[in-house]
């Protein structure tokens, strides 16, 4: 057991120095680190300073040239901006007006594919009974009068179903144009 002993021992201790010389290592690069960024920032100022130093060795006379050059600019930059501001402020009813009557109109398309999906409800509906009632008839004249009720409902149907459309795109089309119409009178005004 004794020479197992010793080798745990040895072990031990070499694990401790190798332990012990790791962690000089990391502390000597740790300063090492530190003296680098030190360094680094120190030079970092340095070159900071030679570039005020220059700038403030400008020629007075080019510095009054770029100031002259940026006054102006900014200003015509200034006035861009005014005018923007202005043209803004005196389309924003018009493009108001604009936005109401499209949302109108897109209401109004709406409100006329649903009345139009009715109508054809309806009509399918009608369709649908019609040719079953034909083939009950026991007779010729049975079937014409069916026929002639078939044709009749149809083109009544017909009849009032572009009467409620028409009528629905008649008032959809002046609740549209009645934002832009007042906006033009306005303007004229």
């Amino acid at each position: 057991m004794g020479r197992a002993e010793d080798v745990f021992n040895r072990t031990a201790d070499e694990a401790r120095d190798i332990g012990v010389s790791v962690a000089d290592t990391v502390a000597r690069t740790a300063d090492a680190a530190v003296d680098i960024t030190q360094r680094v920032a120190e030079q970092g100022r340095e070159v900071i300073w030679l570039g005020v130093r220059a700038a403030a060795g400008v020629n007075g006379r080019l510095a009054d040239v770029s100031y002259g050059r940026s006054h102006h600019v900014l200003g015509q930059t200034a006035r861009a901006l005014e005018i923007y501001r202005k043209t803004g402020e005196s389309t924003a009813e018009n493009m108001q007006a604009l936005f109401t009557s499209w949302m109108s109109f897109g209401r109004g398309m709406q409100e006329m594919q649903h009345a139009w999906l009715e109508l054809l409800d309806h009509a399918t509906g009608n369709g649908a009974r019609k040719p079953q009632d034909v083939l009950r008839c026991k007779s010729v004249d049975e079937a014409a009068e069916i026929q002639r009720d078939l044709w009749f409902d149809a083109v009544n149907h017909a009849m009032e179903a572009s009467t409620r459309m028409l009528q629905i795109a008649g008032r959809v089309s002046q609740e549209a144009m009645r934002p832009l119409q007042n906006r033009t009178q306005i303007a004229r005004v």
